[in-house]
């Protein structure tokens, strides 16, 4: 997801954004008002401007454009960026986190105009600040405080993230976005885990678009409310979880730790087992709380593609990513495999509603690029 930000002092704040590639994508905020829906592009704006309150009015344009990946149809290219002959509501997603980047993306191009003295991408408190604005947009947006791991990482890059607490965000979420409580709210330490991470030398993530759909609110509200109902059952299954999910995000550190560019084969081969059955571990503990919430986390169409993935020579493992559900797949595969298994899976009746996406791990999440290099 990228922006690009321009604009000048006014007689009054007037904030448009626009996103060319769908029809009818323009919103205008102005006067705490915003002409059409988006309720994350309005609760950026209203986050931003609660915690800076800027003294002189502008007039600011920020136009928005989206990576191929985040959508499933496009029926006209320019040059990197895909067209769509439908607006955005109507435009069906690939489930990687579209609305977690936008809210990035723009937080960073409104702080990037109103003050940017506070926008050194290089810096850590500045991340944590794009990070901690960000957050309390997605969330207003949402009218909930969710898991926050897409954000943080469109924020970050490849991490290891643990939340922070909800409480944090709770009351000023309650005020419609006081701005002397968004100010204490945002500058206080935040008590999360944002570790980076990467995969090994020699491993690759491989994600699948699939072509279907689910409701991620409504599944995650289902299951939350599982958890609430049943403490104990749920308890016991998320600690078992976290527990098999912790071992192999050891695992892949300790592989990180023992290869180098050149020499990674060894270690990595000793290894590659012992990483299939966690992933398998991994499916059984989502599988089980599938069953338990009622919620298709993992549902049998899945678990047979991810079974059939799992026969396809250089895939380790893989599971279905995010909140669950039927619209993406993510494998664990050997790198110098990938071609092959794209080719492999072309022609197979079990694969026919896969779509693979040519996406890479990232290590940077947000950062400046050069706005010339963007369509005029």
């Amino acid at each position: 997801m990228h922006a690009v930000v321009e604009g000048q002092k006014s007689d009054k704040t007037r904030i448009t954004v626009k996103s060319p590639q769908f029809q009818g994508g323009e919103w205008v905020f102005e006067n705490d008002t915003m002409s059409g829906k988006n309720p994350f592009v309005e609760a950026v704006i209203k986050t931003v401007l609660a915690y800076l309150v800027p003294e002189e009015q502008s007039s600011v344009k920020v136009t928005i454009y989206s990576d191929n990946a985040y959508h499933s149809q496009s029926s006209e290219r320019s040059d990197s960026f895909v067209y769509h002959d439908k607006p955005i509501s109507e435009v069906p997603k690939t489930g990687l986190g579209s609305s977690a980047a936008l809210t990035v993306v723009l937080t960073a191009a409104l702080l990037s105009y109103f003050s940017p003295a506070k926008l050194d991408l290089s810096s850590k408190a500045t991340l944590q600040l794009v990070h901690n604005l960000a957050q309390l947009a997605h969330c207003s947006a949402q009218g909930k405080i969710g898991s926050g791991f897409d954000v943080a990482a469109a924020t970050m890059g490849s991490i290891v993230y643990k939340r922070f607490p909800p409480c944090l965000l709770a009351d000023v979420m309650q005020t419609k976005l006081d701005p002397s409580l968004v100010k204490s709210t945002i500058d206080q330490p935040w008590d999360v885990t944002m570790e980076p991470c990467s995969m090994p030398t020699g491993l690759s993530l491989l994600m699948g678009d699939v072509k279907g759909g689910s409701e991620t609110p409504k599944m995650v509200s289902t299951v939350l409310k599982w958890k609430k109902e049943k403490p104990e059952e749920s308890s016991e299954i998320w600690k078992s979880l976290d527990k098999s999910n912790m071992a192999l995000i050891n695992l892949l550190s300790k592989l990180n730790s023992l290869s180098t560019p050149t020499e990674y084969k060894w270690p990595l081969q000793g290894h590659l087992l012992q990483m299939s059955d966690m992933i398998k571990t991994i499916r059984q503990y989502l599988r089980l709380m599938s069953e338990k919430s009622g919620v298709p986390i993992e549902p049998p169409e899945q678990t047979r593609l991810l079974d059939a993935c799992s026969s396809v020579p250089g895939v380790i493992g893989g599971v279905v990513p995010g909140a669950g559900g039927y619209d993406a797949i993510c494998l664990v595969v050997l790198t110098d495999y990938i071609d092959q298994i794209i080719k492999t899976t072309q022609n197979d009746p079990n694969f026919k509603h896969v779509q693979w996406l040519d996406l890479r791990e990232q290590n940077v999440g947000v950062r400046t690029e050069d706005p010339n290099s963007y369509p005029s």
